[in-house]
């Protein structure tokens, strides 16, 4: 558990990729060393770290276009999805440590961590590319801190079609809508 009490402080960064969770680790004394008060010393650490990440639940869903969702649970070696058009192709499937290892190494990619946690807009010609337009959900579980949930309506993040590819890689089936 995080102690926000003293020594350590929460704020949020935002840079060009978007929000990301911070401590900033100072002694709690307001006299500017190391507490983020003028000396520029802050230590800043990221809270979520992709060594960290247990689950991942993905969604996409559209009108008249149903709604597929996928969950890989690196913990549990499963990886779970739902067609709601082709409940045929609706399975429960065991992942080796190869693959959950490929994934892991590959995630930090998509730069998931640092995705804003909310996309919403009309659609651009640059999306347009990467998949209909769609809404879609993903969340993030970690081991020790509160599950991160990324939305978005018509809009992407840019490495939207790498983060695609790595759940196509694992489950065999394109994650997109028909």
């Amino acid at each position: 558990m995080l102690d926000l009490r003293g020594k350590n402080q929460m704020n949020m960064l935002h840079g060009n990729a978007g929000p990301a969770l911070c401590v900033r680790q100072g002694d709690g004394q307001g006299d500017g060393q190391g507490d983020g008060q003028g000396d520029g010393q802050d230590n800043e650490i990221p809270m979520n770290n992709y060594n960290d990440i247990v689950c991942i639940e993905a969604e996409l869903s559209g009108y008249r276009r149903g709604c597929i969702r996928v969950r890989i649970d690196f913990d549990k070696k499963i990886v779970t999805w739902r067609d709601s058009l082709q409940w045929n192709n609706n399975f429960l499937r065991s992942i080796s440590a190869d693959k959950i290892n490929f994934f892991k190494t590959m995630m930090p990619a998509t730069h998931i961590l640092q995705w804003q946690t909310h996309y919403t807009g009309p659609v651009s010609q640059d999306n347009t590319n990467v998949c209909h337009p769609a809404d879609w959900a993903v969340v993030i579980s970690f081991r020790q801190n509160a599950p991160v949930r990324i939305l978005g309506s018509m809009q992407y993040p840019s490495e939207w079609h790498l983060f695609r590819d790595l759940i196509e890689s694992m489950t065999k089936i394109p994650f997109r809508l028909r």
